[in-house]
Order: structure tokens, then C-alpha cells, then sequence
């Protein structure tokens, strides 16, 4: 009886493993693909630019990323922003703070902002701004750079993923319910990407 129990035991216990290694490789099989999300980045472009608060951005509207992650059916897995789409969305808080700096600089100085544009060695307000835009890049604004071409694994409700091995790894909690897929906490909560989620993604291919 006793070697007939053991016998259960052995047979129970490597159908747990057998329906947990499916069980993994079926969420495996449902996150590949593509997915887009989006990132609301306005407070950290008014950190970034200083906000006094004098500022009416009201009509500016949101300043948002998209985030692109592609995992493909062999662990890969490749994390990017649409760096385009980023800059359209911070253009006009820029030109509307250094407008304010100008006039207020001009103020001071009895000038008009024209002036202190030519002065500045630029050719008008315009061409400021887009030297201005071209110094920002998405580590200014995420405090870290959050693309990311490596490899993943999944352990539970866990997406862990490293640019090489996985000794320096980040991970992430995810819940996918049919094309939607939802990053809600962070392996390093006190990281700066860990305070842009949750995120929600959507597949896109």
C-alpha cells in the first residue's frame, strides 16, 4: 500500500509540473506579437522645463509616447518609443516656455525678444526652439533609457526581461485578456519607468 501511494504521489506530482509547463508556455504562445502602448509624459516635460506655474498650458493638450514592444516565440524581446511622435507632442510646450523666457529676459533687459533672439545668435524664435528640441532626448524626459533589445522569460504573472543574461534583471506584473496586455507594477519600484505604470497595451499585429 505504501509503495502503491508512493507510486500517486510520484504520478500527481509530475502531472502538477506537466500542467504548469503547459500552463507557462500557453501565456508564452498568447504574449507574442507586437503590442503599442501609451505613456501620458506631460508632468515630467513641465518638470523638465521648469513649471513655476506661470504657465497656462491648458490649450497645449497631452504630451504622450508611444511604447512599442515586440516578444517574439524564442524569448526575444525588443523595447522602443516612437521618438517622432514624442517630439510633436513637446514642440509646443517648448515654444510656449521660451516665449515667456524671452519676453520676460527682453523686460529686464529693454529690449524687444527679437533682439535678445539675435543676440542668442539664432534668426528667430522658431529656430530656437528647434535647436532647443533637438537636445531632448528620451532619457532627459524618462530619467532612464527605456528601450531595451534582449531577452525574456515569464515566471507566474511575471515578465522578466535583460539585455543579455539575467543577472541585471527587470521585471514586470502583466495580466493579458485577449488583445489587450496591462504592465501594472515594476521589479524596481523606486526605478523612474516603475512611475509611468500601469500601461496598457493593445496588440498591434
Amino acid at each position: 500500500m505504501k509503495r502503491f501511494r508512493s507510486i500517486i504521489t510520484l504520478v500527481l506530482a509530475a502531472l502538477m509540473i506537466i500542467t504548469l509547463a503547459s500552463c507557462a508556455k500557453s501565456v508564452q504562445n498568447t504574449i507574442v506579437g507586437s503590442w503599442k502602448g501609451t505613456i501620458d509624459l506631460t508632468d515630467r516635460v513641465l518638470d523638465y522645463l521648469g513649471d513655476d506655474g506661470d504657465s497656462d498650458t491648458s490649450s497645449l493638450g497631452k504630451v504622450t509616447v508611444d511604447v512599442l514592444v515586440k516578444l517574439t516565440s524564442d524569448g526575444g524581446i525588443n523595447i522602443s518609443y516612437d521618438s517622432a511622435n514624442l517630439i510633436e507632442g513637446i514642440k509646443p510646450y517648448i515654444k510656449k516656455y521660451t516665449e515667456n523666457y524671452l519676453k520676460a529676459s527682453a523686460e529686464r533687459s529693454g529690449v524687444d525678444p527679437e533682439t535678445v533672439i539675435s543676440a542668442l545668435g539664432y534668426e528667430s524664435i522658431d529656430d530656437y526652439v528647434n535647436h532647443l528640441i533637438n537636445g531632448v532626448t528620451g532619457e532627459n524626459l524618462f530619467g532612464e533609457d527605456i528601450s531595451i533589445s534582449g531577452k525574456y522569460k515569464i515566471e507566474n504573472d511575471k515578465l522578466f526581461f535583460a539585455e543579455d543574461d539575467f543577472t541585471d534583471v527587470d521585471y514586470v506584473v502583466f495580466t493579458i485578456d485577449g488583445d489587450s496586455m496591462v504592465w501594472s507594477e515594476s521589479g524596481k519600484p523606486k526605478s523612474d519607468f516603475a512611475t509611468m505604470l500601469p500601461i496598457t497595451f493593445e496588440r498591434s499585429e
